[in-house]
């Protein structure tokens, strides 16, 4: 993540950005990530804060196991996460 933050910066101008992710066993509703810029403009900020989403949806890969009737899947990105 910050390796994907310094990335944003750089593409996009900012002036600072953060992402939080939570781990662990989380329930359906309850919140799993936070991402912020700033920078000088407000395109920028929510540009970068897209393109952040965009990849830890498609890349990253604490995103994609779920349990459901006990059981621990994998789900794989949607074709949509990959373009966006």
């Amino acid at each position: 993540m910050q390796a994907l933050a310094e990335q944003a910066a750089s593409r996009f101008g900012l002036m600072g950005m953060l992402m939080l992710h939570r781990v662990g066993v989380m329930r359906p509703g309850e919140p799993i990530v936070c991402v912020s810029a700033a920078a000088s403009h407000r395109r920028a900020a929510f540009d970068a804060v897209d393109f952040a989403m965009d990849h830890l949806k498609s890349q990253s890969w604490f995103w994609k196991r779920e349990q459901r009737g006990g059981e621990w899947t994998w789900i794989e990105p949607r074709g949509q996460d990959y373009s966006d």
